[in-house]
């Protein structure tokens, strides 16, 4: 209680660490209330501190905090289970300043914790889910331990391969998506073709290795509209 009080009054702090402390469900909610104005934290370790679902729970709403600063949360060596892992993970969704979760040696969490990882970091339900996907979390465990599964690990270092998030978006797009559906599109008319033909003539840049695929998706494009609306191609006459 008294550390909380005086956590509560020490706004200004840029790191806490608290491993080995032994913080209880009750106390983890009280904690996660005397930090909430921490707007300059950007560490936070919590490792070997005996955290499980429910305080996962409870430090989900810090990471769902548009005002948090927080750049590192060290949860290693934890109760962490499936359950606490969903918790951290859908609280990604929309955050824009984690860049490493350490949850090394929390052995409770399996494939199921981790896809719910994989799901946030790359939502290939649809092109758009795939673009406005987390594009910041760049680690999930302070040592290698392969734990994570191939696909997540894939998506860790993409999320690390540049600074500009457009670029590591742009990237998953073209990796998970073969064929771009041009069809919700038709209702604007031609206007939005030049658009998705100068996105996907910038993504050449980021796929160098890769342009054959590229213009295969832009003649793609052109053939969709053309087929959809074909007057629409035909020469005026004069």
């Amino acid at each position: 209680r008294t550390l909380t009080s005086t956590l509560s009054k020490c706004t200004g702090l840029a790191r806490i660490s608290l491993h080995f402390s032994e913080i209880s469900d009750e106390l983890m909610g009280i904690f996660i209330g005397a930090i909430r104005k921490h707007h300059h934290l950007e560490t936070l370790d919590l490792s070997s501190s005996n955290v499980g679902s429910t305080g996962c729970e409870a430090l989900a709403t810090l990471l769902k905090d548009t005002n948090s600063s927080l750049c590192v949360m060290a949860l290693d060596r934890n109760n962490i289970d499936n359950n606490g892992a969903i918790f951290l993970a859908n609280a990604l969704i929309g955050n824009t300043t984690l860049e490493e979760l350490h949850l090394d040696g929390n052995h409770n969490i399996t494939s199921v914790g981790w896809d719910a990882f994989s799901q946030v970091l790359c939502n290939t339900s649809s092109i758009n889910d795939t673009y406005v996907s987390n594009h910041i979390l760049q680690s999930l465990e302070e040592f290698v331990s392969g734990a994570v599964p191939k696909e997540l690990a894939h998506s860790l270092d993409l999320n690390c391969s540049s600074n500009d998030r457009k670029e590591i978006a742009t990237k998953k797009v073209l990796l998970y998506h073969h064929h771009f559906d041009m069809a919700p599109f038709f209702e604007w008319g031609l206007k939005v073709l030049p658009l998705a033909v100068s996105w996907l003539d910038r993504a050449r840049g980021f796929h160098s290795n890769n342009k054959a695929n590229i213009d295969v998706k832009i003649l793609s494009s052109i053939y969709q509209f053309a087929k959809a609306m074909p007057m629409q191609f035909v020469p005026v006459t004069r």
